[in-house]
């Protein structure tokens, strides 16, 4: 059981339809769903480095401990094995309808692309000798080569539906871009 530090601040908490805003001293602005608010707002909560919203509790040992947002509002506050995704790959939506408990490879391929991806693309890349476009995919920890094609779009493509068939889902950047 989570035994709450009393906030010597508070958020600011602005009430919509069926979901709050969580307004940070700083401005940073997150979701919850309506249903959440009144667990999450005994808490005090601020921006970590890594932009994900988080607070501190008190443990049954007495032990002050800290928890993202995202894991509190899902129940998941030990076990520190279970990764939980932002489905739309936002930080800011902690709405229960875009998280999901799941596993660290899943979770991996929910992203978008490297700042220092020259293609822009998850999983695409030109390739040096050849200068085609190669698709390729990670599956178990090995690398699949889909194929190499003159043409980025076919490239996507071939990304695209061996995600659908590796992963059971496409990677937020390609569901963006309609996929």
């Amino acid at each position: 059981m989570i035994k709450r530090n009393k906030p010597y601040k508070c958020n600011e908490y602005i009430i919509e339809d069926d979901f709050v805003l969580i307004k940070m001293s700083k401005g940073e602005v997150f979701v919850i769903d309506k249903e959440d608010l009144d667990r999450v707002k005994a808490h005090y909560w601020h921006l970590g480095s890594n932009n994900y919203a988080y607070s501190f509790y008190t443990d049954d040992l007495k032990k002050v401990r800290r928890i993202n947002l995202h894991r509190y509002i899902m129940g998941v506050i030990d076990d520190s094995l279970a990764i939980i995704d932002h489905i739309d790959a936002n930080k800011n939506n902690c709405c229960k309808s875009n998280l999901r408990i799941t596993t660290k490879a899943t979770n991996g391929i929910n992203r978008h692309p490297r700042k220092d991806n020259p293609s822009g693309y998850v999983g695409i890349a030109k390739h040096k000798k050849c200068t085609r476009w190669e698709s390729q995919i990670s599956v178990d920890g090995k690398r699949i080569i889909l194929g190499y094609f003159d043409n980025i779009n076919e490239a996507i493509n071939a990304r695209v539906l061996a995600e659908k068939k590796y992963y059971g889902i496409v990677s937020v950047q390609y569901r963006e871009m309609g996929y």
